[in-house]
């Protein structure tokens, strides 16, 4: 087995759903705040344009995308951000947010590179620290709350800790506590990034909320 498994705890959804099974054994009423499933019925016209689109055929798809995905989602991004991007080599398709955000340090971290923390903000999505530790990297949460306005700062790691960052996660709004960063401190970030050379990557699935 990987050494780097056995630093891995149990994935908190995990450890949920054990608990929210013992409270109905007890047949009590769950009140489900975790996983924001929806349970309402997926619309009919979603359900006909999958059922309409199934290929008589199926084979793999590209391991880029389509180019008519990926030209709609740099249509998406200019119209949304007022961004240009080019969609042949600036947006990549993954398999939702999880497979870019745990392969990020393995492409970004390097082993003849001292810099090798991976800095987020905490709470935060456990994937930011799962792809750090399986890329040999050192997780850095940073503790966000009531005393920071759930913000992450660069003044919160010093220059020391910058000089050893590989890459920085920006969450915002901020799950779960909806913060949004102002655009002073992310002007901020930018700074220090030009100064120090990380990678900063903003991790933005709330921002149409």
């Amino acid at each position: 087995m990987n050494r780097r498994l056995a630093a891995i705890q149990p994935y908190p959804t995990v450890r949920l759903d054990e608990r929210k099974a013992a409270v109905r054994a007890k047949g009590l009423h769950l009140y489900d705040f975790g996983t924001g499933d929806p349970n309402e019925p997926t619309p009919e016209f979603i359900r006909a344009a999958l059922r309409d689109n199934v290929p008589t055929s199926s084979t793999y798809t590209s391991v880029h995308g389509s180019d008519e995905l990926r030209e709609a989602a740099a249509g998406y991004v200019e119209r949304r951000f007022g961004v240009a991007l080019d969609p042949a080599r600036e947006v990549l398709a993954t398999a939702g947010s999880m497979e870019a955000i745990f392969h990020m340090p393995m492409v970004l971290v390097h082993d003849e590179d001292p810099r090798d923390l991976v800095v987020y903000g905490e709470p935060a999505y456990r994937v930011f620290e799962l792809g750090a530790l399986y890329a040999g990297a050192e997780p850095h949460g940073h503790r966000l709350g009531p005393d920071n306005d759930y913000l992450l700062r660069p003044a919160d790691l010093g220059e020391d800790e910058l000089a050893r960052t590989a890459l920085v996660y920006l969450n915002y709004p901020h799950n779960p506590s909806g913060a949004t960063m102002p655009g002073e401190v992310y002007a901020a970030w930018v700074e220090a990034r030009d100064r120090h050379g990380f990678a900063l990557v903003s991790d933005e699935c709330y921002c149409d909320l």
